[in-house]
């Protein structure tokens, strides 16, 4: 069961155009080469410019009472920490947490097992760039 949110909040991310306005207040949409999953590393990322990293929680998982057999409520939480160097000032990283709250905020799957309850974001600390940590958790339903 778990595996069907992950695999659902995924492809949902996979599908979010990150953005941010840069100097000349341009978008710029943030290419899949500066979008890191998980523990992937970072070699391959051009730290001059704003990158991401995606992470799925997946929490605890209670059998649902008077629900039906076998079914389940499982909680969550999905984490994009974003990365701005310091040169360029936060206005990116704002821009950033924007657009995916955006993409992730009143989600609901296809198959309505899975519903996002709340957005937050906070700000992290990295010597080398500004880090927001923009959160979501979510709850699905699922036997």
């Amino acid at each position: 069961m778990i595996y069907l949110d992950v695999d659902d909040l995924n492809a949902r991310f996979w599908t979010c155009e990150l953005s941010y306005k840069n100097d000349d207040g341009e978008a710029v949409v943030l290419s899949d080469s500066q979008k890191l999953v998980e523990n992937q590393p970072d070699e391959e990322i051009d730290a001059t410019q704003p990158y991401v990293r995606w992470t799925i929680e997946p929490g605890a998982s209670v059998q649902k009472v008077n629900a039906g057999p076998h079914m389940f409520r499982s909680v969550g939480t999905a984490y994009l920490q974003v990365f701005v160097p310091k040169g360029m000032g936060t206005g990116p990283a704002v821009d950033l947490v924007d657009s995916f709250h955006n993409h992730f905020r009143k989600y609901r799957s296809e198959d309505t097992c899975l519903r996002v309850l709340g957005t937050d974001q906070r700000k992290g600390n990295d010597k080398k760039s500004h880090m927001v940590v923009a959160l979501f958790t979510y709850e699905s339903h699922r036997s």
